[in-house]
């Protein structure tokens, strides 16, 4: 039930709110003082009943006593008025009714009786009686002359004439009351426009510093509390403006230092490329150096073995021995295992791999360089080199390569 209520403007909820208590409070003041004028009519009319009551017991002391009836009959006529009572009586000492003036008398029978019963009460008790219904008031005053009581004048006020008098007042009071009602609800409604078009303008502020738009003015010129709420906005919103420029001086200064460490990266970068070139030249001429192959004559290649022989620079000699022999067109092939230190299984497959490899390709091979404890060594392997021409030393193995060449030939 309150959800279309909250989604209206804010001027519109202050109006409704404000309004409809104004409505209230308008027809709650009415109703009190329509009943108030009520109960003020009903006690003028009781007064004046009691003054022109007494006033004519007075007034009917003389007459009554005299028994002037048609005098008693003028004095309650001139009590009996459109301001006066409705209707007046007097009885004598022994309680007959002998003058009324004003409205008749009640056509009821038990009605008339009540009254009569009433006046003769008063008398009898020789004081003041009143009694009050809802739609007269009546007051019974006895009527004394020395003592010595002479009648009772009665009169009777009616109360419907004095409501007449307020039903005729109730519209104007409540055009009246519309009237108020009608202005309050046009200040209300200036007073909520007031209020609200400040609200709306720091909503539209709040959706333009939202999209990044902080240079945007606020034209709100008002104390208050709406003053400082503009106010802090202002100040939150020039507090963001100063964390923006910083965050932006952090990343223009951020961005430089990106860039000034980019260009000292792609200087290490090439510096490093240039050092992997240089490494790789270097590798390649360790790998060439590491495996020499050396033509010194026709037909006739040198290798000498140097240092440890792992996997990896097997693979490399034995690539290398195969592509001399090619571009050599080799016939003869000495390695001399003189640099090796030892020799285990692994040189010894190795060397076996090129023996074997170099006699597919048409050239023999002739190991020279055996020591003798790497000779003990290849036996204690159980490598088998019968199929393999050893030499002592390269001259010898030059010598037999130079003589099985002029042989073949």
């Amino acid at each position: 039930m309150l959800m279309p209520f909250t989604r209206w403007t804010l001027a519109t909820q202050l109006l409704i709110l404000v309004g409809s208590v104004l409505l209230l409070t308008t027809a709650l003041v009415l109703l009190l003082a329509i009943v108030q004028a009520r109960f003020v009519i009903e006690d003028d009319v009781t007064g004046r009943n009691a003054v022109l009551t007494d006033a004519a017991s007075q007034l009917l002391v003389v007459p009554l006593a005299s028994g002037d009836r048609a005098a008693v009959e003028r004095i309650l006529t001139l009590v009996v008025r459109d301001e006066g009572l409705a209707r007046a009586s007097v009885l004598d000492a022994a309680g007959t009714l002998i003058a009324s003036s004003g409205e008749a008398a009640p056509e009821d029978p038990a009605d008339f009786a009540q009254d009569m019963a009433f006046a003769r009460a008063a008398m009898h008790d020789n004081q003041r009686r009143s009694r009050s219904t809802e739609d007269h008031f009546d007051l019974a005053v006895p009527i004394t002359q020395d003592g010595r009581i002479l009648g009772m004048v009665v009169g009777e006020s009616d109360f419907e004439a004095a409501a007449d008098k307020v039903d005729v007042v109730i519209p104007q009071m409540i055009a009246a009351s519309l009237l108020v009602t009608l202005l309050g609800g046009l200040l209300v409604w200036l007073i909520a426009r007031y209020f609200a078009r400040p609200v709306r303008e720091l909503a539209l502020a709040a959706t333009v510093v939202g999209q990044g738009q902080l240079d945007a003015p606020l034209p709100i010129r008002r104390g208050g509390e709406i003053g400082a709420l503009a106010t802090a906005f202002q100040q939150m919103v020039a507090n963001l403006r100063t964390a923006r420029a910083e965050v932006l001086e952090q990343q223009n200064t951020l961005e430089a230092r990106v860039a000034e460490r980019t260009t000292d990266l792609e200087r290490a970068l090439m510096e490093l490329q240039a050092a992997l070139g240089a490494r790789e030249q270097l590798s390649t001429t360790v790998r060439a150096l590491a495996s020499p192959v050396v033509p010194v004559l026709e037909g006739i290649l040198v290798m000498p073995l140097i240092g440890v022989i792992d996997s990896e620079r097997a693979t490399l000699l034995l690539n290398a021995l195969l592509k001399a022999i090619e571009q050599y067109r080799a016939h003869r092939v000495i390695i001399d295992v003189t640099g090796v230190p030892l020799i285990d299984t692994q040189v010894a497959g190795v060397l076996l791999q090129a023996i074997d490899a170099a006699r597919l390709l048409g050239a023999q091979t002739v190991v020279v360089g055996i020591r003798p404890e790497l000779a003990q060594t290849i036996v204690g392997l159980g490598v088998n080199l019968d199929h393999v021409v050893t030499h002592a030393d390269l001259q010898s193995a030059v010598s037999y390569a130079m003589q099985s060449a002029r042989r073949s030939v």
